[in-house]
């Protein structure tokens, strides 16, 4: 499924030639994988599911210039050509598109060099990039910025924006580990042969087509677990039953105003870091079998909060306080693909290879309360041993999920009902098209469940850059990052 096709170059597909040196340029076309669909129609919601990473470097001089980064992206762009991508339409259906020119040269808007006074500054204008217009689009799925700091010279900014539909997780650690690994390398040392297109694209085919059942498995036994996929999901689907999530209220403005993305960062040291990592190894957990069970005692502080502020009634709060935490999350599905791809570059290729958990925790840890009571400690919500014994639930789940012989067919059954959804919404948005009044949204979270079965309390992503430079064998390093 989503091979790739060598066409030969087209005008039809942004209303302007393809220009090159060389003739004819090669054009590569595939169709977009589930994964890759749902995420490009979420890129048009306003672009809900773009990615920013905003990296703060610390360099020689000569190190960050405006030509260095140009021969780095432009070298990055050889090396995972989705970067260079583009989205054009087949019979209203998106496709992916390659054409091999736009690897070696900027596209408008591609690359912005800038100066900013201060660190504040370089922040703000980092937070306000997901709240702008958007500045990717079908013709430009990846961009970089790079901001150096008036009153540290030393000091630059990198800001990695990706359409989500050509990356993932890893895939943004891997593309910032290797774009810094370049930027600090002499460049005699990065001159070798550019690498074979062919050789890369083929790294960059939908997750779909590298599962085990579609290289195993006749076209006949493929359909037979897809069907079962199908079934299963809805059956667990709806065993998935009750929970709630954050207090909510839609104005009269939510139908004309995007949601604003609000964001709290939290910057842990080296050495933060590395004992967070150290302790979950010792009690045999990761940092994602936590996140759940870390969410649901969060959650339950901001509604102890809210409780004993009187913004909370007690039937509300009787009703929450027996409500499980349904969650949601990402998981990095390139080991279970296909072992050659896999081995031949695929595990660090910039391209959408996840897949998702869907977890529940027990019980919302709220206590009883009154007006007038205290706050709760985190201690009091949940106890050392009762928050491992969760986070263990949670790696049981978790396990258990991996190892379902129909893992890939439950989760594409599961992509293939939420693309309508996605699609529709999109569309909505594009073509100006009213949405119900978001008064009627303000259901109670006993409404919720009574309308939809079952709530999700919160889903989760990528917990943040746990890149490490410099490295320990260098101890005299062109750059560090922060």
């Amino acid at each position: 499924m989503a091979s790739w096709t060598q066409t030969r170059p087209s005008s039809e597909a942004y209303g302007s030639p393809v220009h090159s040196k060389h003739s004819p340029t090669r054009v590569f076309t595939r169709k977009l994988g589930l994964n890759e669909l749902g995420f490009y129609y979420d890129g048009k919601i306003n672009g809900t599911a773009d990615s920013v990473s905003h990296s703060t470097l610390r360099a020689a001089p000569g190190i960050v210039t405006l030509t260095n980064v140009t021969r780095v992206w432009t070298m990055l762009k050889h090396r995972y050509p989705l970067l260079g991508a583009s989205v054009y339409h087949v019979d209203s259906e998106p496709q992916l598109r390659v054409d091999e020119d736009r690897l070696a040269s900027l596209s408008v808007g591609e690359l912005t060099w800038a100066t900013v006074p201060t660190k504040e500054t370089a922040n703000a204008l980092a937070a306000s990039i997901v709240h702008e217009e958007r500045k990717l689009s079908d013709a430009l799925l990846a961009r970089v910025e790079v901001w150096t700091q008036n009153d540290e010279p030393s000091i630059s900014h990198l800001m990695i924006h990706l359409a989500h539909l050509i990356t993932d997780g890893v895939s943004g650690t891997n593309l910032l580990r290797t774009f810094l690994t370049f930027l600090s390398s002499p460049e005699d040392n990065l001159n070798g042969p550019i690498p074979a297109i062919e050789t890369r694209l083929a790294l960059a085919v939908s997750a779909e087509s590298l599962t085990p059942p579609a290289r195993s498995f006749s076209l006949a036994r493929q359909r037979w677990r897809k069907a079962a996929g199908k079934i299963i999901s809805k059956m667990q689907d709806s065993k998935r039953q009750g929970g709630h999530t954050l207090p909510r209220a839609f104005g009269p403005i939510a139908a004309r105003i995007p949601a604003r993305s609000a964001m709290r960062r939290v910057q842990l040291s080296p050495a933060e870091t590395s004992r967070l990592l150290q302790n979950c190894r010792h009690c045999r957990i990761t940092v994602g079998n936590a996140l759940p069970v870390l969410a649901q005692v969060a959650l339950a502080r901001v509604l102890c909060r809210k409780f004993l502020r009187g913004e909370i009634e007690a039937a509300e709060w009787e009703f929450r306080r027996q409500q499980p935490s349904h969650t949601a999350g990402p998981v990095n599905i390139r080991p279970y693909l296909d072992s050659n791809w896999y081995q031949a570059g695929g595990k660090e290729n910039v391209s959408v290879y996840v897949g998702y958990f869907y977890l529940t925790a027990s019980f919302t840890p709220l206590p009883r309360l009154s007006l007038g009571d205290r706050l709760p400690e985190m201690t009091e919500l949940m106890s050392h041993g009762r928050f491992l014994l969760r986070c263990n639930r949670m790696k049981q789940l978790a396990t258990k999920y991996l190892q379902h012989p129909l893992f890939f067919e439950i989760g594409a059954a599961r992509l293939e009902n939420k693309i309508p959804i996605q699609k529709e919404v999109a569309q909505k948005i594009i073509s100006g098209q009213k949405f119900a009044d978001p008064n009627t949204l303000n259901a109670s979270p006993m409404e919720q469940v009574r309308h939809t079965g079952s709530v999700f309390s919160h889903a989760w992503s990528t917990f943040g850059n746990v890149l490490s430079f410099p490295s320990a064998q260098n101890s005299s390093p062109d750059y560090s990052i922060t």
